[in-house]
């Protein structure tokens, strides 16, 4: 009988060590499917956020360190979460149900005609970055997309600060969930900004 339970037990610790072997073979390949899984940008959101959560499940993400009210829409806004191109805003906008409906990312804000240059160059860093990911168009500007930076920035800083302008860059469309990716690029009087959507 003592035998049997010897045996036993080196068998279970036999078998223990095969576990913990697949599960050191086995766990590069979860790690880089989580990475894969929060792009800056996916079709149902941006990052780890995604369309239809909650407006708990949004703030319980740990890559915002703190979320604030935005009294505009009534929802909420991180001030400094790190994206590939630098910490930047983003906002989250729910519909009457809740649930998130529309992200909004900061490229850049500016609130006079002296951050031209900053916005510019905000602006052409988001475009040659998404073109990477995809073709990116425009409708009201189509001139202006395949531009090298130092073109595409000397035609955004060349914009009379006190001319309206509004740039929309479509960036990608996915029919089969209903939802779209697009770019808004704005100067008026009031400041220079560039926001990237994601929304249906």
């Amino acid at each position: 009988m003592l035998t049997l339970v010897l045996l036993g037990a080196c068998h279970s610790r036999q078998g223990a060590g095969l576990v913990a072997e697949q599960a050191v073979v086995v766990a590069p390949v979860v790690e880089e499917l989580v990475i894969e899984a929060s792009p800056l940008v996916h079709p149902r959101g941006v990052g780890p956020w995604r369309l239809g959560m909650s407006r708990y499940d949004v703030i319980q993400v740990d890559e915002c360190r703190r979320f604030t009210p935005e009294r505009m829409t009534g929802g909420f806004q991180c001030d400094a979460w790190m994206t590939p191109l630098g910490e930047r805003r983003i906002s989250f906008v729910f519909d009457e149900l809740y649930r998130l409906s529309k992200i909004q990312l900061w490229l850049y804000g500016g609130e006079s005609a002296e951050d031209a240059q900053p916005w510019a160059e905000a602006t052409w860093e988001a475009l040659d970055f998404l073109s990477q990911q995809g073709e990116v168009s425009s409708s009201t500007h189509p001139e202006s997309m395949g531009l090298s930076k130092e073109e595409l920035v000397a035609s955004l800083v060349g914009v009379p600060a006190d001319f309206p302008f509004s740039m929309h860059v479509d960036v990608a469309k996915y029919p089969e969930v209903g939802t779209r990716v697009w770019m808004s690029v704005i100067a008026s009087p009031h400041g220079r900004f560039a926001f990237l959507f994601v929304g249906k």
